[in-house]
Parts: structure tokens; sequence; C-alpha cells
């Protein structure tokens, strides 16, 4: 295989049982160089595994245009600031004396950390959530229920986490015109 090739996106449709026996090395491929995994539950495409994508924040860049500097904002504050009664003043925040330990030590701090082992994750809930975010561990711990769930949802994906650093998301696959042609899953795969 040639260096272009391996850099770019991957492409895979296959049967839910191998897709079991793959997993790990399908959703590594995906995250590291794209594309997608169609899984098929009989003949039919159920779901779609892509590279995880952080969602935009909510709000980001909503005030747009809508925000006005009516004063200058860089200079001295006015002098009312300084002489209303009701404004705190340098006194009110005497820090002079030893400042409380818990203000530097986190209370755990010491504690050894406590290792979750996975759970079973509700994903019954899915149809409410729309959006569920599971570890390396759990997801393959439960994919036949989260293939399921995920192909039953409209709308609604689960995201792959492994130390806090999204992976992969799988979602029901969506037949568009772009990708309409008949899919077959590779011999081998159920």
């Amino acid at each position: 295989m040639d260096e272009t090739h391996k850099k770019g996106h991957f492409h895979y449709a296959l049967g839910t049982d191998e897709f079991k026996e793959r997993c790990l090395e399908l959703m590594g491929e995906i995250a590291e160089r794209g594309g997608s995994v169609i899984i098929f539950d009989g003949d039919d495409p159920a779901v779609e595994l892509v590279r995880y994508v952080e969602p935009p924040m909510p709000g980001y860049g909503s005030l747009k245009g809508k925000v006005q500097i009516l004063d200058d904002i860089e200079g001295p504050m006015p002098v009312e600031w300084y002489t209303h009664p009701d404004v705190q003043t340098d006194d009110d925040w005497d820090i002079s004396g030893p400042m409380p330990a818990s203000w530097f030590v986190s209370p755990d701090a010491g504690k050894p950390k406590q290792r979750r082992e996975p759970d079973k994750v509700d994903v019954s809930i899915l149809h409410r959530h729309k959006f569920l975010t599971v570890s390396i561990s759990e997801f393959t711990a439960q994919l036949d229920e989260i293939i399921a769930a995920v192909s039953k949802s409209n709308d609604g994906e689960v995201a792959v986490f492994d130390d806090g650093r999204g992976l992969v998301q799988l979602k029901q696959y969506a037949v568009t015109p772009s990708n309409s042609r008949r899919l077959v899953p590779e011999e081998g795969g159920s």
C-alpha cells in the first residue's frame, strides 16, 4: 500500500460479527485517519462509525454585532465607584493573616484514586438524551446493545472516549444521494 493511500480517509463496510472481532482496530483507524465504517445488520446498513468531532460551543459568537462599548473600558473607574456606600472597599477584604490551607490543597489530596469499573450504560435513554458518551471498555462490553439503540434512534449518537479524548462517534446510517449506491458487507461478516 503506498503512503498516500495510508494517509487517506478510511472507508469500510462489514457485518456486526466481524466488527465485534475488529472493533478496536477499526476505531483506531477511524480516529487516526478519518472516514467511516458502515456496520450492517443482516443485509441492511444499520449504523456508521465516524471520527469524533467536538461540537461547537453553544453561544460562541452569538453576541457578535450586538454588544456596544459605550465608554472607555481601559481608563480609570468613575469616582462614584469609590465613593458609593454600597461598593466594597479594600478594607472589606482583609487578607493580612494566614490563608487557610483549604485554599491551596484539594480535599482529596493524598487519597488513592478509585478506578471505576465499566458499568453497564443505560442505552435506553438515547431516545431522550440524543447523545451519550462512553469509554472504550463500556463500548466494547455493550457493543450489541449500543448498535441496536443507535440503529433504532432517529438522531441519537454515541461518542467513544479514551482518557478524556473523543475518538469516534456511532450514528444511525442515513442514506443520502451521495451514498445511495448498493452497499454490500465484506464476506465473513453477518
